[in-house]
């Protein structure tokens, strides 16, 4: 299965927040419109001004999802058939919270605008974590998502401080280059 996030905005006042889940083929092929299964988010949830979901990964079996709040600094774990959501407990804010990458038990948090990635060792039932190290790159640019290849990670540099994201006016500049920062994990 595969899990979105939509959000549904009038006038910038949020009406709803709801994850989607698409049934994939066997084959890993899209199904119809129609298959889409809406789950509205709830439980734990808090929206705020500003950025609200903005990172979601999931479990190997894609029964459990972690979703970012931006804005308020939290990370959620997430019943992927409910949409309940159940605050994850770290014992400190997670800012500008981003791209997310899961390996293991370990969640590499993106957090675009302070230029760092935390890596969060989770509990077992992903209610709880501890910030365990924080990696960072003099050549970070504002970071949104990242991945995971052997024993590297690899930061896209969103570079928000040149090209401002149309959702705040900004006008797309195809002339600025974007990089990817490896850094190693050891």
């Amino acid at each position: 299965m595969l899990s979105l996030l939509r959000m549904q905005f009038t006038s910038q006042i949020l009406l709803q927040l709801n994850l989607y889940k698409i049934p994939l083929g066997i084959d890993g092929s899209l199904p119809g419109p129609d298959a889409a299964i809406t789950i509205p988010l709830s439980g734990d949830f808090t929206m705020v001004n500003g950025f609200n979901a903005n990172g979601i990964v999931a479990n190997g079996n894609g029964t459990k999802l972690i979703i970012g709040n931006s804005g308020s600094a939290a990370l959620y774990s997430v019943d992927a058939a409910t949409g309940v959501a159940i605050t994850i407990n770290v014992g400190e804010p997670v800012p500008t919270n981003d791209g997310l990458v899961l390996r293991g038990n370990k969640l590499y948090v993106v957090q675009n605008f302070i230029n760092q990635i935390s890596v969060i060792k989770l509990n077992g039932s992903w209610d709880s974590g501890v910030v365990s190290k924080i990696i960072t790159d003099p050549n970070y640019i504002i970071p949104a998502t990242a991945a995971i290849k052997g024993n590297m990670i690899y930061a896209v540099n969103a570079k928000f401080n040149l090209a401002v994201p149309s959702i705040f006016g900004g006008v797309y500049d195809e002339t600025i280059p974007y990089e990817v920062v490896g850094v190693n994990l050891n």
